[in-house]
């Protein structure tokens, strides 16, 4: 009876509800999109800078709008908040960490736009008050776990493997997975589309763990005190919704070739979103497979610094990576495409390595 009942809930209530979440925020990206476009462009100091030392083919770009993030965030909030229940605390947690990303990200643009060049907040300052976020909305989210799950990592791929930490550990860890995410998110977003797609990638794969992880059979077998964290878990499905239609809505004009960018405010918002969902529902490793593209990209900046520092010369052409494929003679839209499918790939491997019996 229990089974029939619930099974009800998940393919009509939340379906639904899962559904207009993703139609509300596309449709309002793409009906917003063109307005939005023609303010921006009515601020001459609004204009994307474009970094001296990039891709000669990136200086076309020279003058468009950026701060797209703005509108993306100002949807994607706003739909989830009319579609969840806002009882539920962990989706305020992950609504939270993608505004503190955001404004983060709005200052560093805002400053690349007061100054005229592509530098901004410096680097240990945003990386300072992104682990602070990241930290504080950890430490909330512990409140939420059940009592065997709170101090746990959880590795799903072999025989669903719990490794238990001190409370601190757990807190640090999880907070540089939601912070390496939103950095990684901001690093990939350096050609036409290309962050977007690759999240919206990532994003859908997650919405298919979700449906596992809430799944009746699996449900059942975790006791009451359990399940109100993991009724909690239907508004994360709906976050992850409304995040999906606002990104495919934005690529209506963010791709090639780009009326607007989405500027650090949309990136390490995006970012902020992503990993906090990872974190939320204990699959950090999950995404790490998914989100191979975001590693890579991360890790290309890393080796590059270091490998410049011990040298002086470039392991790459050019980092983070993409650049360094356009550099290699690849158009943009080649790298956007490989990069896309290289992720899907990523995903369904990740999504059939899963083992959450």
């Amino acid at each position: 009876m229990f089974d029939i009942i619930f099974e009800n809930i998940i393919e009509i209530n939340i379906g639904y509800k899962i559904i207009l979440a993703f139609l509300s925020s596309l449709i309002s990206m793409i009906l917003l999109g063109k307005p939005y476009i023609s303010l921006v462009k009515k601020f001459k100091n609004m204009l994307q800078p474009i970094r001296e030392d990039g891709p000669q083919t990136h200086l076309k770009k020279q003058g468009t709008p950026t701060l797209g993030g703005v509108l993306i965030m100002l949807v994607f909030y706003f739909s989830s908040l009319f579609w969840i229940d806002l009882g539920s605390k962990i989706a305020l947690v992950i609504l939270y960490t993608s505004l503190g990303f955001a404004l983060i990200g709005l200052i560093d643009d805002l400053m690349k736009l007061a100054f005229k060049n592509s530098k901004g907040l410096k680097g240990r300052v945003r990386l300072a008050l992104g682990f602070l976020i990241s930290c504080t909305a950890v430490y909330f989210l512990l409140k939420e776990y059940p009592a065997d799950m709170a101090n746990a990592i959880f590795f799903p791929f072999i025989n669903s493997l719990y490794f238990y930490f001190a409370p601190l550990t757990i807190i640090i860890f999880s907070g540089l997975v939601i912070l390496g995410t939103a950095n990684s998110v901001n690093l990939t977003d350096g050609l036409d589309g290309l962050a977007s797609m690759v999240v919206l990638v990532i994003l859908a794969s997650f919405i298919y763990v979700i449906f596992l992880i809430i799944n009746p059979d699996i449900y059942l077998t975790f006791s009451l005190s359990s399940l109100f964290y993991y009724s909690q878990l239907e508004n994360v499905l709906i976050i992850v919704a409304t995040l999906m239609g606002s990104l495919l809505g934005f690529t209506w004009y963010n791709s090639y070739p780009a009326k607007i960018f989405m500027g650090d405010v949309g990136s390490l918002g995006i970012g902020g979103a992503l990993g906090t969902i990872a974190v939320s529902i204990k699959h950090e490793f999950f995404l790490a497979i998914a989100g191979l593209i975001l590693v890579f990209e991360s890790l290309s900046v890393i080796i590059q610094v270091f490998y410049y520092k011990k040298t002086k010369k470039r392991f790459f052409l050019m980092a983070p990576l993409h650049h360094h494929f356009e550099k290699k003679g690849l158009k943009e839209t080649e790298v956007l495409q490989k990069f896309v499918i290289f992720t899907i790939i990523c995903c369904l491997i990740a999504m059939l390595m899963l083992d959450i019996a």
